[in-house]
């Protein structure tokens, strides 16, 4: 199948390929716990700087293009070396570390993405991954650690269910933007593997998504329909119980069946349970929102990211047994660790990225998902956002790309 594909550059294209390959159908597979590198993150490191060497002319222009990128990464290295010296903590310099290779797999993907011939097995790629996925769900496999959420081989229904939302933006951007018979299947898909993840911050998204989906000019109506409706219908499907796994007994039950009812039914719950003020106070210091007006200096010249049990307190300590959450939202996260400066740098730098700035609306779910957990680790985000950044301008009749490395 590769052979179709018609490629030229034999040791960029088998890196493109491993990369692709990588990110896409084996990152999903977790070993060790969150906020540590995967085994797939240093082959996709790997990868992606060695594709950055081979084409370093590309590299070196584009950075050029984008130093302010360079001056956000500086500002992450200077106030983390600060605290972290100060404390003697590893942390700052391991989310010092997540940035650079965050913006090392941004950079590798735009110029993976800005040659179209590359699209068609990253489609292909993202169908197999969530079919394989979704198979393994059927078959009994993978984890549900905050049952009945599945979280596949993922440490977390958040973490699955973000994966799919940013895997259903690139495959729209890998698929010229249109609305066929391939985006419905995968959107089913995608939807299907969302709604099993039970998450709420990427429910939200993905109606933030198809809201961008529905603005879209030139949508015609049977699109607008199977839109809105092909949720509805994926709801009806996961009436469907997965096969017995006996080694999750619930209590109710010797093995394991999840459906509609069951997901359904804890997600109403876990709404309803934030009208308790115990529940509201936990989800306030646990994600770190009170840290805002408890630390407001902090705004102004950021706290460093990392050893978040500073900001402990007597409440959270006997709730989760002395370990504290960092904060749980992506632009709130950026804007208390690094302080005013470091969220306008951070933003500028994702804007001057842009050609087409209206293709910014696209960023809408994936922020959404961020307000209220933390999305700017994973690698997953630099992917989506690399593909972003090179998509055509969704708002003209064109199929030009943003070949942001020849402007």
């Amino acid at each position: 199948m590769f052979n179709t594909f018609n490629f030229s550059n034999k040791i960029i294209d088998t890196l493109t390929i491993v990369f692709l390959t990588t990110t896409i159908v084996f990152s999903p597979f977790y070993i060790f716990n969150s906020g540590m590198a995967q085994p797939s993150h240093y082959i996709m490191a790997f990868c992606a700087t060695a594709l950055l060497i081979t084409k370093g002319n590309e590299f070196i222009h584009l950075v050029r293009k984008q130093i302010i990128s360079i001056f956000f990464i500086l500002l992450i290295c200077s106030i983390n070396l600060i605290y972290g010296l100060n404390s003697h903590s590893l942390d700052f310099f391991i989310n010092t570390a997540y940035w650079i290779y965050g913006f090392i797999i941004l950079f590798s993907v735009i110029l993976i993405a800005n040659e179209t011939k590359y699209y068609k097995i990253t489609k292909f790629l993202i169908a197999i991954s969530f079919i394989l996925i979704i198979t393994l769900y059927f078959l009994g496999f993978g984890g549900y650690v905050y049952a009945p959420r599945y979280n596949g081989f993922f440490n977390s229904p958040n973490q699955i269910g973000y994966y799919s939302l940013l895997m259903m933006i690139v495959f729209f951007t890998t698929n010229n933007k249109k609305f066929d018979k391939l985006f419905f299947f995968v959107y089913a898909l995608a939807l299907f593997t969302i709604y099993i993840s039970g998450s709420r911050s990427v429910y939200l998204a993905i109606i933030s998504l198809v809201f961008v989906f529905l603005i879209i000019p030139n949508i015609n109506f049977k699109q607008i329909t199977l839109l809105l409706l092909l949720p509805f219908i994926v709801l009806f499907l996961t009436k469907i119980p997965t096969l017995e796994k006996k080694n999750y007994p619930l209590a109710y039950n010797s093995g394991l069946n999840i459906n509609n009812i069951a997901i359904a039914t804890d997600t109403i719950s876990r709404f309803q349970d934030l009208s308790n003020m115990g529940v509201i106070r936990y989800q306030l210091e646990g994600r770190g929102y009170d840290r805002f007006y408890k630390y407001p200096h902090f705004l102004i010249y950021g706290a460093g990211q990392g050893n978040d049990n500073r900001f402990m307190t007597e409440f959270m300590s006997t709730m989760t047994h002395g370990h504290n959450y960092e904060i749980h939202s992506s632009l709130f996260a950026v804007l208390f660790y690094y302080g005013f400066v470091g969220l306008i740098l951070f933003l500028k730098t994702i804007y001057n990225f842009f050609l087409f700035k209206k293709n910014i609306v696209f960023l809408l779910p994936i922020f959404t998902y961020g307000l209220f957990t933390y999305g700017l680790r994973t690698p997953y985000f630099w992917f989506a956002l690399g593909f972003l950044i090179v998509m055509s301008d969704t708002f003209k009749s064109t199929n030009k790309i943003n070949d942001i490395i020849k402007k």
